[in-house]
């Protein structure tokens, strides 16, 4: 018997040691990443605003600012929120006009007070009013007059004093976790042609070129690096530009009342597909240097944790039942459950026009939370894989009004 013990305590010890490497293992896959360096990486965040029917609400912009915590790199960088012009007029609000009735009016600067109230300082500093999270935030406006989406934008680039700029619309938030850096390097990596970097809001924005355009704007994507794909139309939704030279561009293409993609953005497709005969990407990134961040592991962590957890440590875990409970749990809340091809929604359009407040879902008799989303969140917790869990599903919105024509990037 005494000849056994030595032999047992050895078969103790190694599966002690197998389950610390293990679970650091997993904690160090599950686990965001910590930032590349102990700043910020040298952007900042220009978010623009304008009426909608959900004011004096700042739930929509709550949601969008919370989303920044998604991405790696944003952690402190700083914030200008432009709050657009309006112009006073009887009737129905023409909200893409920014033509709106005097009670829009008074519930517009409400809101526009509640963000200055909200975000305001508590400190103050050479950048702006300094947020409660460290943050260093500035709000503009309301301008004095309605200047659309490319001119409110140029006032809050006056107020950017970094390279670089992250341009984010009111109803746009990030969807999935991202390294600001990475995407930063690729201006570094193309320093002659690059200029704009925006993120998808459909899954495959490959296929989705081609169905529009035709198959000569097919490109090839990497499983394993990092990369751009090209993109046919400066979209407004959310992208990372230099700052000064999207200064430049906003005061030399654009006109006041305009918005850059249904102006600029529509003039530059055109020329795109008048050469499409000499198209490549190399061609594409000489003559006009815009693409949409490609990142192949977006999406891939949860499924291959997974796998790698059922395949390889379950004779592990079955000798420690509460570890497995305890990786099990981790994995059905886990963020990035879906398909493992990085082709995933980066960025995701929650209609400002028809956002319905959780305030207001109460007072209408509505259910406060979506019922597509708790339906989302019981069928994650029972393993449904084939439903991913995001906690920005909470977000409401309705079909999108007939006069709604955004373009999917």
């Amino acid at each position: 018997m005494r000849s056994k013990s030595p032999s047992l305590k050895r078969t103790v010890q190694f599966f002690v040691i197998a389950l610390v490497i293990h679970h650091s293992w997993y904690l160090c896959w599950s686990s965001p990443a910590g930032p590349t360096t102990g700043k910020c990486c040298d952007v900042s965040i220009v978010l623009v605003t304008s009426p909608i029917p959900s004011h004096p609400s700042t739930e929509l912009v709550d949601e969008v600012i919370r989303s920044f915590d998604l991405v790696q790199g944003l952690e402190l960088c700083p914030l200008v929120i432009v709050a657009d012009g309006f112009q006073v007029r009887e009737g129905r609000p023409a909200w893409n006009q920014g033509r709106i009735d005097e009670s829009t009016r008074q519930k517009y600067l409400g809101y526009v007070d509640a963000l200055k109230s909200k975000y305001g300082p508590v400190g103050t500093g050479a950048d702006g009013a300094e947020s409660a999270d460290g943050r260093a935030v500035k709000v503009v406006g309301p301008l004095a007059k309605r200047v659309n989406f490319g001119h409110a934008l140029l006032a809050g680039l006056s107020e950017v004093h970094s390279e670089f700029v992250v341009v984010v619309q009111h109803d746009r938030v990030f969807a999935e976790r991202l390294d600001m850096g990475r995407v930063l390097s690729l201006f570094d990596k193309y320093k002659e042609g690059l200029r704009y970097v925006g993120f998808q809001t459909v899954p495959d924005y490959v296929t989705y070129a081609v169905s529009k355009y035709g198959g000569w704007a097919r490109s090839e994507l990497s499983e394993k690096e990092t990369g751009l794909i090209p993109c046919f139309i400066w979209y407004d939704s959310t992208h990372v530009c230099r700052t000064r030279d999207l200064a430049r561009l906003i005061a030399r293409e654009v006109k006041p009342g305009e918005f850059i993609e249904s102006s600029f953005g529509c003039r530059l497709l055109a020329k795109i597909q008048e050469k499409k005969d000499k198209w490549n990407f190399a061609y594409h990134m000489e003559k006009y240097g815009l693409f949409l961040y490609y990142e192949p592991t977006v999406g891939a962590r949860g499924p291959e944790l997974k796998n790698h957890v059922t395949w390889h440590t379950r004779p592990l875990l079955s000798y420690f039942p509460t570890l497995q409970h305890e990786i099990a749990e981790r994995l059905l809340h886990e963020e990035h459950l879906g398909p493992v091809n990085g082709l995933r929604p980066l960025v995701r359009h929650v209609s400002g026009r028809s956002f319905v407040s959780r305030e207001e879902r109460i007072k209408m008799g509505w259910p406060a939370e979506r019922p597509s989303a708790a339906r989302r969140v019981r069928h994650v917790r029972q393993g449904n894989q084939g439903d991913a869990y995001s906690p920005l599903d909470g977000l409401d919105t309705l079909p999108l009004d007939s006069d709604d024509a955004d373009q999917k990037v």
